[in-house]
């Protein structure tokens, strides 16, 4: 595993330089990067890491803004789209993973997808502020003379759900860089060489490691290569981050629900006037039974019982004692006193139930 310094970015490359997992602006963050990658291999690989680094030249590295905050129409479809901060570390963290996976992203002349028209490929993206910054690795010796003179501006294609040929998803992604003279975002700056001229260094960690080790992680991650495992513990992360801001979420709302409750006093006057009413609304329901028993549809001992009645539905019982001539022989029926407990509550089923 190496570091390679190229102009003002270090990019964490693997050993034969065939991979890139990322280029950042400090030195700390290549490190950490490798140390993320070589983790997989257990964690005694991360207990003894040497550094050591020499000196060697570049081939043709550029660095180029490519879109910035802002909300924009596309001048073909009339389509209007806003980049922000966050939209942009979204497509910062699906390119990293993407050149985990070895999943390249082309740049060449127009959004052209064949090889005649590839002049090279985006090996790194970062955030500047409120840009995106693309670093290119130029293959095309032809374009190797054009890039900064003939070609200074970049369209990029912005893929919504891209999933790479082994069915790893990476959602919103920079899919293809284009060369153009017509780009949809105005006000570019020009492509910034990182290698003309310049000798830079690689910074290469090592580590001891044992050999089982990888194989039981791939085992245990479900996959079957380094590269897998990298996408694998890189979804996890993402998935965590997310569930960390739902938990928050959710304890940000229990929080705001166990405010302890204020202790109201009920205002004196108002249970005053409430206390009142009920003593008025008793006093009727006395003086209807008391004239239901005068005029013999009630006998004196089912007063207390139909009082008891009225308390769960007065209106009920109203209607059924209006309903009653005075010396009923079925009222009389009903009326008779019960002589046990049994024949109370048998009574009271039965006048309950003529209520309903």
């Amino acid at each position: 595993m190496t570091i390679r310094k190229r102009g003002n970015q270090y990019c964490a490359l693997s050993q034969d330089g065939t991979r890139n997992f990322g280029c950042f602006s400090t030195r700390e963050e290549a490190e950490h990067r490798l140390t993320q990658v070589e983790s997989f291999k257990g964690q005694k690989a991360l207990s003894t890491p040497t550094l050591a680094s020499e000196v060697i030249e570049l081939g043709d590295m550029y660095e180029k803004d490519l879109i910035y905050s802002g909300s924009f129409v596309h001048p073909s479809t009339g389509q209007k789209f806003t980049i922000d901060r966050d939209r942009i570390d979204r497509w910062v963290t699906a390119h990293q993973k993407m050149i985990q996976n070895g999943v390249k992203i082309p740049f060449g002349e127009g959004h052209r997808f064949d090889s005649a028209s590839t002049y090279g490929y985006m090996v790194g993206l970062r955030r500047d502020g409120d840009k995106a910054v693309g670093v290119f690795s130029i293959e095309d010796d032809v374009a190797k003379k054009k890039v900064g003179k003939g070609i200074q501006e970049v369209s990029v294609q912005i893929y919504p759900e891209y999933m790479d040929g082994k069915g790893v998803k990476y959602g919103e992604v920079l899919r293809h860089v284009a060369a153009t003279p017509y780009p949809v975002i105005p006000g570019q700056s020009n492509f910034v060489s990182l290698s003309e001229g310049e000798e830079v260094e690689i910074f290469q960690l090592s580590y001891n490691m044992e050999d089982d080790t990888m194989d039981e992680l791939l085992k245990a991650l479900g996959v079957e290569n380094e590269a897998d495992a990298v996408a694998k513990v890189a979804s996890l992360s993402e998935e965590n981050a997310g569930f960390k801001t739902k938990i928050e979420s959710l304890e940000k709302k229990v929080n705001e629900l166990s405010v302890e409750d204020e202790v109201i006093e009920e205002d004196p006057k108002v249970k005053e006037l409430s206390d009142k009413l009920e003593a008025l609304q008793a006093e009727r329901r006395k003086e209807f039974l008391d004239l239901a028993v005068d005029s013999g549809k009630l006998k004196p001992e089912q007063h207390e019982l139909y009082l008891s009645l009225m308390v769960k539905d007065e209106n009920a019982v109203r209607k059924l004692v209006d309903g009653i001539e005075p010396g009923d022989k079925e009222s009389t029926e009903l009326s008779t006193l019960p002589k046990t407990d049994d024949e109370a509550a048998a009574e009271l089923a039965a006048i309950e139930a003529a209520c309903k």
